[in-house]
């Protein structure tokens, strides 16, 4: 039987925590309209790899070069300009 989640019913353990932090980078980083001001370095170094990984599975499956990328150079300006 799967666990219930402890933050309806209690304080979230800091694996419930990191996955809701995850999901919330996630979200601000695949959404249109939000900047990545509030996105910790963490936060954004692996949404960074995630993009590398979606772009990995895009070429592979021969999507032309104009039709990926995109978010990977943003995330990857962003981390110049935080450096």
């Amino acid at each position: 039987m799967p666990r219930k989640p402890i933050h309806k019913s209690g304080p979230m353990t800091a694996a419930e925590r990191m996955r809701e932090k995850r999901i919330r980078d996630r979200a601000k980083v695949w959404s249109p309209d939000e900047d990545l001001e509030g996105l910790s370095d963490s936060g954004l170094l692996e949404q960074l790899a995630e993009a590398f990984r979606k772009d990995r599975e895009k070429r592979k499956k021969g999507v032309p070069k104009t039709d990926r990328g995109a978010v990977t150079r943003w995330l990857l300006r962003e981390v110049g300009r935080r450096i």
